[in-house]
């Protein structure tokens, strides 16, 4: 199995914040949004021709920002889409829970703030969601989903990444806290046996945490930081990592790194366990804006400890976009700059070999790319840009 540079097909609605992909690739979701304006926004699922499956609009007028997160469980039975609908308000984030096949709306609620991230487990029976200073589980009863329970992280926390692993038995937190100058973070595990979410590990660290991944078991999980480095911790000690690691500063032309908005992990067939990040070069040179680089924790001497895999430049600012299939042999990454005072950039989509960090492909497009999730059989990817089209690559 190989990817070719181009995609199989095209999807073309509006702005895509975010896109979801099932285990064999034979299902597709998308979320469309307008960062900081408003408009009518949808979700929509796609199979893997690319054939509209259902559309749900998510209000029947203007909305603010719309859908932030999709997700779907990996044997691709459910659906999820969380966001936001209006700038202010008692309840302007909501949260959506599908049949997958059908798009029949199986759960729908407001929540007092944007759900940043939605995340299932393999089979669909649990869900996490995070909106602010929130995050919630919610159980699957024959196909009826409701809330099993809340976590309150505390006022000035946000939760900006959650995820579950695939066997339901724990879920990871990314969270900036807002209470410190500059902001801090922590990193939080839960265990969700018996479908409740019991908070079995808050780490405090210096600098936000942007983004988290769990393996499949829930033995292994960590998070990418606002300082470039990433985190990882396992199950042998719940309270402290086993390593926090940042590339040395050579292999970044004397640069230092900034926020790390890509992050993934798997532990594959070789019992690899492997982390890939995507962080900001600060003050990059032209063409290395950002890096990808992968991390293996390596047992010596009675402890673990990271070793870098191989570290590869990228041509703009990486962002959310890095996934990898969960045998490891692949990984996949997003770049491009959001406008602010200026226009945005151009960006990239990649794929990466992950066992000898040579590039499978560069595509480019006109302007920025956000979400690019590669499925966990690593034989289908879909993707999505800033131009409004998304993108699905088949192997």
């Amino acid at each position: 199995m190989s990817f070719s540079k181009q995609p199989s097909w095209y999807a073309s609605p509006i702005q895509i914040n975010s896109t979801a992909i099932s285990g064999d690739g034979s299902r597709c979701l998308l979320g469309t949004s307008n960062e900081y304006s408003s408009g009518l926004f949808s979700v929509v699922a796609y199979d893997d021709a690319g054939t509209v499956l259902w559309t749900d609009p998510i209000t029947n007028q203007a909305a603010y920002q719309g859908v932030f997160w999709v997700a779907l469980s990996d044997n691709g039975q459910y659906a999820a889409a969380g966001g936001e609908v209006a700038k202010s308000g008692d309840n302007p984030g909501f949260l959506r829970i599908y049949n997958a096949e059908s798009g029949e709306v199986l759960l729908s609620v407001s929540l007092p703030r944007r759900v940043n991230q939605v995340s299932f487990s393999s089979t669909g029976s649990l869900l996490v969601a995070s909106y602010g200073q929130y995050i919630s589980l919610y159980k699957n009863t024959d196909g009826s989903f409701s809330e099993a329970g809340v976590y309150d992280l505390g006022d000035n926390y946000d939760c900006g990444s959650v995820v579950m692993c695939q066997y339901g038995s724990y879920a990871s937190a990314a969270v900036t806290n807002y209470s410190t100058t500059p902001a801090s973070g922590e990193i939080l595990c839960f265990s969700t046996t018996e479908s409740q979410l019991n908070c079995v590990s808050r780490f405090a660290t210096s600098v936000g945490a942007v983004r988290t991944a769990i393996s499949v078991d829930g033995t292994w999980w960590g998070a990418s930081m606002h300082d470039g480095s990433c985190v990882a911790f396992s199950n042998q000690n719940y309270d402290q990592p086993q390593w926090i690691y940042t590339p040395p500063a050579d292999l970044l032309g004397g640069k230092s790194l900034s926020v790390a908005y890509g992050f993934d992990m798997v532990i594959n067939g070789a019992s690899e366990i492997i982390f890939s990040v995507g962080a900001n070069i600060e003050g990059g040179d032209e063409g290395k804006l950002g890096c990808l680089y992968s991390v293996t924790s390596q047992y010596e001497n009675g402890v673990f400890v990271p070793a870098l895999k191989w570290l590869n430049f990228l041509q703009y600012s990486p962002n959310p976009g890095v996934s990898m299939d969960l045998d490891g042999k692949y990984v996949t990454a997003t770049d491009g700059k959001p406008g602010g005072s200026t226009a945005e950039t151009p960006g990239n989509f990649y794929l990466y070999d992950w066992s000898t960090g040579a590039q499978v492909f560069q595509y480019p497009t006109e302007i920025m790319n956000w979400p690019m999730n590669i499925s966990s059989k690593g034989n289908a990817i879909f993707a999505a840009s800033d131009t409004g089209l998304g993108y699905y690559w088949k192997g």
